[in-house]
């Protein structure tokens, strides 16, 4: 049937099979409010851009139904982070936070009193930017800084090890040289360069201290080395030199040298001269060894040899020597000793088996002066302790003999004894007495 209803202005009237047939159209779903940091952004719905630090929203929607507005429902999903809708039931706001940085849509759909849902609701799409650090072109940036590190990491472990390796192999030629330098000094062997056309001259230290300097204390020259020989093997050694200078080759001499500490040594030398295309000298390179020691045991042995023959004549002078002649033969043989080892003077002392003096017999050279014939053995306390306990003596210097030998260089420096050697006689393996020889002209390095 139809109903009719009267009012001021007239009347109302429905079916009521129509009312209840009747579907209200869903209610119209919009997205009102968006807070990013509780700050409202008012870019355009379709350019929505959050910054990086900008990592919580809050958005607000309703539905445009107001028949019974507080009895509106709603569902919200964020695309990207939900996986499925969210009932808000009649709330009509919801907040995220920790967003990471990416593309994002979110969508509400709402329901009105009669519980009819608008399914297309409403969307809006916004973004948040990835902080500068972890953009793309910060990441190949990192890409480039890493491998820009782990090349210099490969460089530099190369060149350390490059280093390391130029280091090991340097100090293993100091090794080297530090070995080949104390070979060197102990075998008094030194080596040289002479660039003849710079005039430069190079010793290694040991030519230094053969030389009797200080290692690099000055720059060695051929007139340096010139004026340290000796003034007898001058002429001999230049005219060698010469000589090869001039025709190349290897070259071998003997000289003796007076070293800046005033110490006489005997050299060898070895040399190698190298002439350019026009038969110029360009340099000498060299060796000069020691021999001193070689010279002295050699000369040594001469002069043992010499002494025997020389005794053995004596030995037989004195045999045909009748008693009244004897001093005076005797006198003749010390006199040859003393001019042969350029000794000024002579002592014999031959003593009994108690130690007591016997005989004694000196010689003096004649145009020497001494200042006293004769020395009796207690005068001299110490050298003769040391001849009748069996040791000989050897001083080259009687300024330097010990402090427990003071009255004996008292004496001697009285006398104008510089140097003496002083030998115990045997006689079947028992002391027979000794003998002394002195220089007082100048002191004397004694062959040891």
């Amino acid at each position: 049937g139809e109903m009719f209803f009267g009012g001021i202005n007239g009347f109302n009237a429905f079916r009521p099979v129509v009312i209840a047939n009747h579907r209200p159209p869903p209610p119209p779903v919009v997205v009102t409010q968006f807070h990013g940091r509780n700050k409202p952004v008012n870019d355009a719905p379709d350019k929505i851009q959050l910054p990086h630090y900008d990592n919580a929203i809050s958005l607000k929607f309703a539905a445009l139904d107001f028949a019974a507005p507080e009895k509106n429902l709603y569902r919200y999903r964020l695309d990207g982070i939900d996986s499925d809708w969210s009932a808000a039931g009649t709330a009509r706001q919801v907040t995220y936070t920790n967003l990471p940085a990416g593309d994002f849509t979110f969508r509400v759909i709402a329901a009105n009193n009669d519980g009819v849902w608008n399914e297309a609701g409403a969307s809006l799409r916004f973004s948040r930017l990835p902080a500068p650090w972890r953009t793309w072109w910060a990441y190949c940036l990192y890409v480039i800084v890493v491998g820009m590190a782990l090349l210099a990491a490969v460089h530099a472990y190369t060149r350390y090890r490059s280093q390391r390796a130029t280091l090991l192999h340097a100090q293993e030629i100091e090794l080297v040289k530090s070995r080949l330098a104390e070979a060197q000094r102990i075998a008094g062997l030194g080596n040289w360069v002479w660039n003849v056309r710079f005039g430069e001259l190079w010793w290694s230290d040991e030519v230094y201290r053969l030389f009797g300097y200080d290692p690099g204390s000055l720059n060695p020259s051929s007139r340096l080395v010139l004026e340290h020989v000796h003034p007898d093997d001058k002429v001999s050694t230049q005219k060698t030199v010469r000589s090869y200078l001039q025709r190349g080759g290897t070259y071998e001499l003997e000289y003796r040298i007076v070293t800046a500490k005033d110490d006489m040594r005997v050299l060898y030398e070895r040399g190698e001269v190298t002439l350019d295309k026009s038969g110029e000298p360009v340099r000498v390179v060299g060796t000069v060894h020691d021999i001193t020691e070689r010279k002295n045991a050699e000369d040594y042995v001469r002069h043992g040899a010499e002494f025997q023959a020389l005794l053995a004549k004596l030995s037989s002078s004195l045999a045909d020597t009748i008693p009244d002649d004897f001093k005076e033969q005797l006198a003749r043989c010390l006199e040859s000793v003393g001019e042969r080892y350029d000794v000024d003077a002579i002592s014999i002392r031959w003593l009994t088996t108690e130690t007591y003096l016997r005989s004694r017999y000196n010689w003096a050279r004649s145009r020497v002066k001494r200042r006293k014939e004769d020395v009796d053995p207690s005068e001299i306390p110490w050298i003769s302790s040391q001849l009748l306990a069996g040791k000989p003596i050897a001083i080259d210097d009687v300024q330097e003999m010990p402090a427990e030998a003071r009255e004996d260089r008292v004496l001697l420096r009285a006398m104008g004894t510089k140097s003496l050697v002083g030998i115990p006689l045997m006689l079947d393996h028992q002391l027979s007495g000794y003998c002394m020889y002195s220089r007082l002209r100048s002191r004397q390095d004694w062959p040891e």
